[in-house]
């Protein structure tokens, strides 16, 4: 019986194979729109169509001029999300050991509904909101966008070098907990632009919340492109 897929699934499928068995290597030509209608017996709708598809999964990659090439995957870097450490942000001394290099800008401004929701403070309140640009070679790694109530005076943040819980701690406000919640978005165009992402990349997105009993004090979103990151959970057992 022919098979209730649309015909250029099963090119798509088939070259999809070749690549993930390594008989198209990375930077190896894929083979042409022409070269798929013939082989396959296939229109030139649905070969055009099989190679977008493997585009927006990042196995392949267009080149002006050139066709289409097998696209190189990215080496994945595993976070570990295991500690929260009274010194300093576990994530930011991970990503540094990597030669990442960060960059900051910290801005006074509003709290939108979804960030007041986060902070249990109303929409429109005063809040201290930090962008870190995880920086190598030129090129940005990660994006984090960190937000406080109120203002929080350049001396005392953390872009001095001292991390969330050390530097509340300080002020006398205990961390007792933090709260990472995860999900995966398609990146807004400024991001795609920033982070010099592939066509159809995804982001994991890791909103992070420090609590002092149950007053959040600060929450935060952690940008990290999924197709060169893992994030690695290391969960101790309770044994009561």
């Amino acid at each position: 019986m022919p098979s209730p897929d649309p015909v250029y699934l099963r090119v798509a499928a088939d070259l999809r194979r070749q690549i993930l068995d390594g008989t198209l290597p990375p930077g190896s030509p894929v083979p042409s729109r022409v070269q798929i209608t013939q082989h396959y017996n296939v229109g030139q709708t649905a070969a055009r169509n099989a190679l977008r598809l493997l585009t927006s999964e990042g196995l392949i990659e267009g080149r002006v001029g050139s066709g289409h090439y097998v696209r190189k995957q990215p080496d994945l870097t595993r976070l570990n999300r295991n500690l929260y450490s009274h010194e300093r942000s576990h994530f930011a001394a991970e990503v540094e050991a990597l030669g990442v290099k960060p960059e900051w800008k910290t801005s006074i401004g509003t709290a939108s509904p979804e960030i007041a929701q986060r902070l249990l403070i109303r929409p429109g309140d005063q809040v201290t909101r930090t962008r870190y640009a995880m920086i190598v070679n030129a090129e940005c790694l990660a994006l984090t966008y960190s937000y406080e109530p109120g203002i929080v005076t350049p001396e005392n943040h953390e872009s001095a070098g001292h991390g969330v819980i050390a530097r509340m701690s300080a002020d006398d406000v205990r961390i007792d907990s933090v709260v990472e919640e995860v999900h995966v978005r398609a990146p807004s165009n400024s991001e795609v632009e920033e982070m010099e992402l592939r066509t159809g990349s995804q982001l994991l997105v890791i909103e992070r919340t420090h609590f002092s009993g149950n007053r959040p004090v600060e929450t935060a979103d952690i940008l990290l492109p999924s197709d060169r990151f893992v994030l690695r959970y290391r969960l101790p057992v309770d044994e009561k």
